[in-house]
C-alpha cells in the first residue's frame, strides 16, 4: 500500500530526546524532485497532539548558524509510516513563499524554474539542501 500526503499535511517526528515536531509538508512535488519533501516545524513540544493555534507560524530554527524555515528531506519515513500524518491544513500565502528555493543556480516556486540566479546572489535564497534523517533529529534535537 503506498502512502499518500499532499502540501499542507501536518506530520510528527519523534524525536530521539523524547519530544516531538508537529511539521507541516509545505512542497510535495510529483516531477522533477518527487523523490523528496520540503517542510516546516511548527511546533516542538512533549506529546504528539497536534493543537491549531490558528496561526501556525514556521519555527527558524538554527543549524551551525543559519536560520532555516523550510526542511528538504527523502520520504521514506512518511513511507514508512515513522513520521505519522495527523491532519491537514491548506497552505496560506506565507507557506506558498517557502517553496521559493535554489536549486542548482535556478530559482524555484515549487517545481517551476522561474529564473537563473547569480552566485552572488544565492545567499537571498533557501538553498534545496537534502537533509538525512539524523541530521534532521540532530537540528530538531538542538532547537528544542
Amino acid at each position: 500500500m503506498k502512502l499518500t500526503y499532499n502540501e499542507g499535511d501536518i506530520f510528527v517526528i519523534p524525536m530521539r530526546n523524547g519530544k516531538f515536531a508537529i511539521c507541516q509538508i509545505v512542497f510535495s512535488p510529483n516531477e522533477k524532485f518527487q523523490k523528496i519533501i520540503g517542510f516546516c516545524v511548527l511546533f516542538i513540544q512533549n506529546d504528539k497532539e497536534f493543537r491549531n493555534d490558528g496561526k501556525l507560524i514556521p519555527m527558524a530554527l538554527i543549524d551551525m548558524g543559519n536560520e532555516i524555515k523550510v526542511i528538504f528531506s527523502g520520504k521514506q519515513n512518511l513511507n514508512k509510516g515513522l513520521w505519522e500524518i495527523i491532519d491537514h491544513v491548506d497552505l496560506n500565502e506565507d507557506k506558498e513563499k517557502l517553496k521559493i528555493f535554489n536549486f542548482a543556480g535556478g530559482l524555484y516556486h515549487g517545481e517551476e524554474e522561474i529564473s537563473r540566479i547569480p552566485v552572488s546572489e544565492y545567499q537571498n535564497y533557501t538553498s534545496m539542501e537534502v537533509f538525512g534523517f539524523e541530521l534532521i533529529d540532530n537540528i530538531l534535537t538542538a532547537n528544542a
